[in-house]
């Protein structure tokens, strides 16, 4: 991995500019001589470039491999570490959070990450992008989540909001890794069907303030309250990806009481999501979940409907990802 630094770009401009100012009026030999020079101090920063990013990989390795030990070691060395990012622009506790939740000692490395100066509340590329806590969010990492919020991290953070902070962390295209990580970590939560995490945030304080929010917890007062149902009727969500959405959440987080009431309001369970513009049957044969996939089937969702880039089916989708299990409920439904 390789660490983007800006100070070489800088320096190597500040040259340029005094070069410039030396050949209009010094001698040609005296010109050669600075040429010579500022070429020499160019080369010399190569090898410390260099050098930072190797600096940066051994931090990258210590947080993978779960050494809390070599993590703090490695950044007494180099406290800069603190603050650096990979070229896609995480930082150490960005990559220590980031799915899946493999690394052992992921609470220790966090603990030590953040006791050495690492910001809680880190963004993706400096800027506007998701924070440690949407990554852990998104990994279900319940633990992870205690630490950082035992530390401040703020429960209610807005994620990405400009194209070049976001990650490709498992979302099918930029579009749809834009609408995923633009809302909190309980939304991260609860698209991914992480459901134990989302009620751990709710736990926290988190704020349950949108329609498809209350779907995914399968919280029947908090939807009616959003949205004002009356009877079997939605009055204030309107046509579209908003009311399909909900439906979404609520499969995810097999709320399939809740996901009746939306059907009875009249959902088209064979809407096309804005990821990709799948189907609801094409998200849940991607993510490999048989009952939800049952569920669907059961309510009227179309097993032959063609979406996406390359026109699939859910069942070559569920092929294509392996989801064995899927497939052999689709085939059924032939």
């Amino acid at each position: 991995m390789i660490l983007s630094i800006a100070t070489h770009q800088s320096t190597s401009c500040s040259h340029n500019h005094c070069l410039c100012m030396v050949t209009k009026t010094l001698p040609w030999t005296k010109t050669l001589l600075i040429m010579f020079i500022l070429l020499a101090l160019t080369a010399c920063q190569l090898p410390a470039r260099k050098s930072k990013g190797n600096d940066f990989s051994r931090a990258t390795a210590a947080v993978l491999n779960g050494d809390a030990g070599k993590v703090q070691q490695v950044l007494k060395q180099h406290p800069y570490l603190i603050n650096a990012r990979d070229v896609d622009g995480h930082s150490l506790l960005h990559i220590l959070a980031k799915p899946p939740a493999h690394i052992r000692n992921r609470t220790m490395v966090a603990e030590t990450l953040i006791n050495m100066g690492s910001p809680v509340d880190a963004r993706l590329n400096y800027q506007s992008g998701p924070t440690p806590l949407h990554l852990a969010a998104q990994s279900n990492d319940l633990e992870l989540i205690k630490t950082l919020l035992a530390h401040g991290a703020d429960i209610h953070a807005k994620g990405a909001t400009d194209k070049s902070t976001v990650p490709y962390l498992g979302v099918a295209s930029l579009e749809s890794s834009m609408s995923v990580y633009a809302g909190s970590p309980l939304s991260v939560a609860l698209h991914y069907g992480n459901t134990a995490s989302a009620r751990l945030l709710v736990e926290k304080g988190a704020h349950v303030d949108a329609p498809e929010l209350a779907a995914g917890l399968g919280n029947l007062d908090k939807f009616r309250e959003l949205t004002s149902i009356r009877g079997n009727r939605l009055s204030r969500v309107k046509t579209g990806l908003l009311y399909l959405k909900c439906f979404n959440y609520a499969i995810f987080n097999q709320q399939y009481e809740l996901a009746d009431q939306l059907l009875l309001s009249g959902v088209n369970i064979n809407g096309h999501h804005e990821m990709d513009n799948f189907t609801l049957l094409h998200l849940v044969a991607q993510r490999g979940n048989s009952d939800m996939a049952r569920f669907l089937l059961q309510k009227g969702a179309d097993p032959k409907i063609r979406a996406g880039r390359n026109q699939l089916t859910p069942l070559e989708l569920a092929l294509r990802h392996n989801n064995t299990r899927v497939a052999n409920v689709l085939r059924g439904a032939r």
